[in-house]
């Protein structure tokens, strides 16, 4: 919710995962993200993501998407 966030501005944020996992939590919902596995996020959201202890590594590519048309979710 704190991340360069803009409420009248959000931005979209997809990451996809290389290798290892990690977690999504979306809505108070975790979700393992693993290997050839995507999630998508608007930002501000109550939404986060994160390294569980469990997993070794998380490595992953992300493409952040912003646009002066995209108004207030």
């Amino acid at each position: 919710m704190k991340r360069s966030s803009d409420p009248l501005h959000p931005f979209v944020i997809f990451q996809y995962t290389l290798q290892g996992s990690g977690t999504y939590v979306e809505k108070g919902q975790a979700h393992t993200v693993l290997p050839q596995q995507a999630f998508v996020t608007i930002v501000p959201s109550d939404s986060h993501y994160f390294l569980p202890a469990e997993s070794e590594e998380w490595k992953f590519f992300w493409i952040q998407i912003r646009h002066s048309y995209m108004g207030s979710v």
